[in-house]
């Protein structure tokens, strides 16, 4: 056996016949180039065509780097619109990003998920300070209203006196702050109490159908965030049955689905223009609605911080759905997870 070297090739003869060897300076691998009897001029001929492939090699892998660079670009700037310039600067981007594409739809879901809990902050602070803006003493207040109730009573003022009731019960309801977490039936004795306060102003213009079922013992003792459903009806009464000429309708009744609890509120209003009803629509998907002067045409901050209460207590698939017709009447439905899927979701 008899071997030359030249230029990263071996050439080994063996009983006349020669095979021609190389070593790939890219990726280190001996590649067999030629088995046959050669003479120097087929081994110049075969380190060429050699050199040439090393040469494409190498093109190969300079082309594919820069295709990757590129990709790499793209997704660091898309990263850049997700999470901002000064927050990557931070931690550069490497090509892990491109190895790893999925990178990216992750990052964009932390991105949603920390968006969303900052919103949480907000609404909780924004609830802080309203609730320290609003306090008085709900004893106090209860009290007055007490006294003045015995003396109308015993000017024989029967109906005053029962307004006067009501009115301290939704006071005492609406303002103590250390049961948040209510029965619906609590929710639903203080709508009465609302309403009966309402008809003394209104001289019985308005008329009430509670169509939900109080024999159902685990409807009545479902819990849900305090004033849910009278900031509703009170909307009806401002926006829908109080411009209206005639008598004014709220019906309210409960029904099971297979997702949800549902609380419908029904009024015979004046309704909502389909502009004016996307508007509030837009408003439901506005994370800064409650915290701008803005306000839809008709009302509905009530109906945006109702369903913002709800989502926070109960996630994202609850809320309010409204749907409304000019001259016709507005409906909204109230939706809360089924009883045997609440769980400890509220407490």
């Amino acid at each position: 056996m008899n071997l030359k070297s030249r230029n990263g090739s071996f050439l080994i003869w063996l009983s006349g016949t020669g095979i021609l060897l190389f070593l790939n300076l890219l990726t280190g691998l001996w590649l067999l180039s030629s088995v046959a009897s050669v003479d120097g001029g087929g081994v110049t001929a075969g380190l060429f065509v050699m050199l040439f492939l090393d040469v494409a090699g190498l093109a190969g892998i300079l082309y594919k780097l820069a295709v990757s660079r590129k990709r790499i670009r793209r997704t660091q700037d898309r990263l850049h619109q997700i999470f901002g310039a000064q927050e990557l600067e931070q931690e550069p981007l490497t090509h892990d990003i491109f190895l790893f594409p999925e990178l990216l739809e992750t990052a964009c879901r932390e991105k949603e998920l920390a968006k969303r809990d900052y919103e949480n902050k907000l609404l909780k602070k924004e609830a802080e300070l309203n609730i320290l803006q609003s306090q008085i003493n709900p004893h106090f207040l209860y009290n007055a209203l007490d006294a003045i109730r015995g003396d109308i009573v015993e000017e024989g003022l029967g109906d005053t006196a029962d307004m006067v009731e009501a009115l301290a019960k939704f006071f005492r309801y609406s303002i103590n702050m250390k049961n948040n977490i209510i029965t619906l039936e609590e929710e639903l004795d203080n709508l009465d109490n609302y309403f009966k306060i309402i008809q003394y102003r209104f001289e019985n213009r308005f008329y009430l159908i509670n169509d939900c079922d109080y024999g159902n013992a685990a409807l009545m003792e479902y819990k849900i965030p305090k004033l849910i459903i009278q900031p509703i009806v009170e909307n009806s009464i401002n926006h829908g049955l109080e411009p209206k000429t005639g008598m004014g309708i709220i019906h309210i009744r409960s029904t099971f689905t297979n997702r949800y609890l549902e609380i419908l509120i029904q009024d015979n209003g004046i309704g909502m223009k389909q502009a004016e009803l996307e508007q509030l629509l837009d408003k439901f998907n506005d994370p800064a609605a409650s915290a701008t002067g803005e306000k839809p045409k008709k009302g509905g901050i009530a109906l945006i911080n109702v369903n913002k209460r709800i989502k926070l207590y109960y996630g994202e698939e609850y809320g309010l759905e409204i749907n409304s017709l000019e001259q016709l009447g507005t409906e909204v439905k109230i939706l809360l997870p089924p009883i045997e899927e609440k769980g400890e979701q509220v407490s």
